[in-house]
């Protein structure tokens, strides 16, 4: 079972399945890349193994992690708007009518739920309201305020945190497939704010992580510089064109780097601190970090669904995050 973390909801899953009360729809909710889909995933294949120490090994198991068992469904969003569509939801429910052709029940997962466009949302509350018999739904978010208030209310929520670096050294043979132990393991850990899928994604591909942390050193210079200094950054950073995914890559690395100088103001120890120079942020108060973290976010969520212009918006950003001036 490649599950990082999460131990605790995990024997709240098993108790379910052991007294027989796994309600007929859950919400797995936390921040992004947490592992909540896994979670899904593994529990979904525990309650359909055929094997007796439920080693997730059987037929039913593989064809599900395939995404290929015919009583099991994975709802994503669509693009071009990256939306999950009423289509999509009305679908599901022919499939939740029929029989299940291999399984006692049937399970399905939506992943990204809040993308659900309020269509779909209608729809998908009259499968909560009369649910199906034998049949499971796990819906996936990291913004459960954007799901209908009648949803949340008829589904079990099970909030999912941040895990811990002992966790992760735990897990390293699976992250890693029995490769040597990455020195770099505690720094990546840091910069992932505890979240497995960055960490593993950063492990199998060192070339994101270093491009991380070199964006990582231009915020140190960023906060440092003037406001000239600053424009003549943005000149040069878009002198290729950049997406919006490369630019929310970089803000990342700058909300990283405050969260690691919010951390150390409120006390929080680590060694790797020493090593990354966090002085030039330490300048600024608390209540001045927690609100340039929630400026980056608010930018990142504009230039993820809105058609921004992002040189504009990168240098209107440039001007009020922690302008120098102490």
């Amino acid at each position: 079972m490649s599950i990082i973390g999460h131990k605790i909801q995990w024997r709240v899953l098993q108790k379910m399945s052991q007294e027989k009360r796994v309600p007929h729809a859950m919400i797995f909710f936390g921040q992004d890349s947490l592992g909540k889909k896994r979670v899904a995933l593994e529990f979904i294949k525990f309650l359909n193994c055929q094997d007796k120490d439920s080693s997730q090994n059987c037929l039913f198991c593989k064809l599900i992690e395939k995404n290929q068992h015919p009583d099991f469904s994975l709802i994503v969003p669509k693009e071009p708007a990256c939306e999950i569509h009423i289509s999509q939801i009305r679908d599901l429910q022919k499939n939740l009518n029929l029989r299940p052709q291999m399984s006692s029940f049937k399970s399905v997962i939506i992943d990204d739920a809040e993308t659900l466009n309020w269509q779909a949302q209608n729809c998908l509350l009259k499968t909560l309201e009369e649910p199906s018999a034998g049949s499971l739904l796990i819906l996936i978010t990291s913004k459960i305020e954007k799901l209908f208030e009648t949803i949340r209310s008829r589904c079990q929520i099970l909030k999912f945190y941040p895990v811990s670096f002992k966790d992760v050294v735990e897990s390293q043979n699976e992250i890693l497939k029995n490769e040597k132990f990455n020195p770099e393991l505690e720094k990546i850990f840091l910069f992932s704010r505890g979240e497995p899928g960055k960490i593993i994604n950063f492990l199998k591909t060192p070339q994101k992580f270093s491009l991380l942390f070199e964006n990582f050193q231009q915020t140190k210079k960023l906060l440092a510089s003037n406001l000239f200094e600053r424009f003549c950054f943005s000149q040069n950073f878009f002198k290729k064109e950049i997406s919006p995914e490369e630019m929310c890559s970089f803000l990342d690395a700058f909300e990283g780097y405050l969260r690691l100088v919010f951390l150390k103001k409120i006390g929080i120890k680590n060694k790797i601190y020493n090593l990354l120079n966090l002085q030039i942020a330490e300048n600024y108060s608390i209540t001045e970090i927690k609100k340039a973290i929630e400026l980056i976010e608010d930018l990142k969520n504009l230039i993820l669904t809105t058609n921004l212009n992002l040189k504009l918006a990168f240098e209107n950003f440039l001007i009020h995050i922690l302008p120098r001036s102490h």
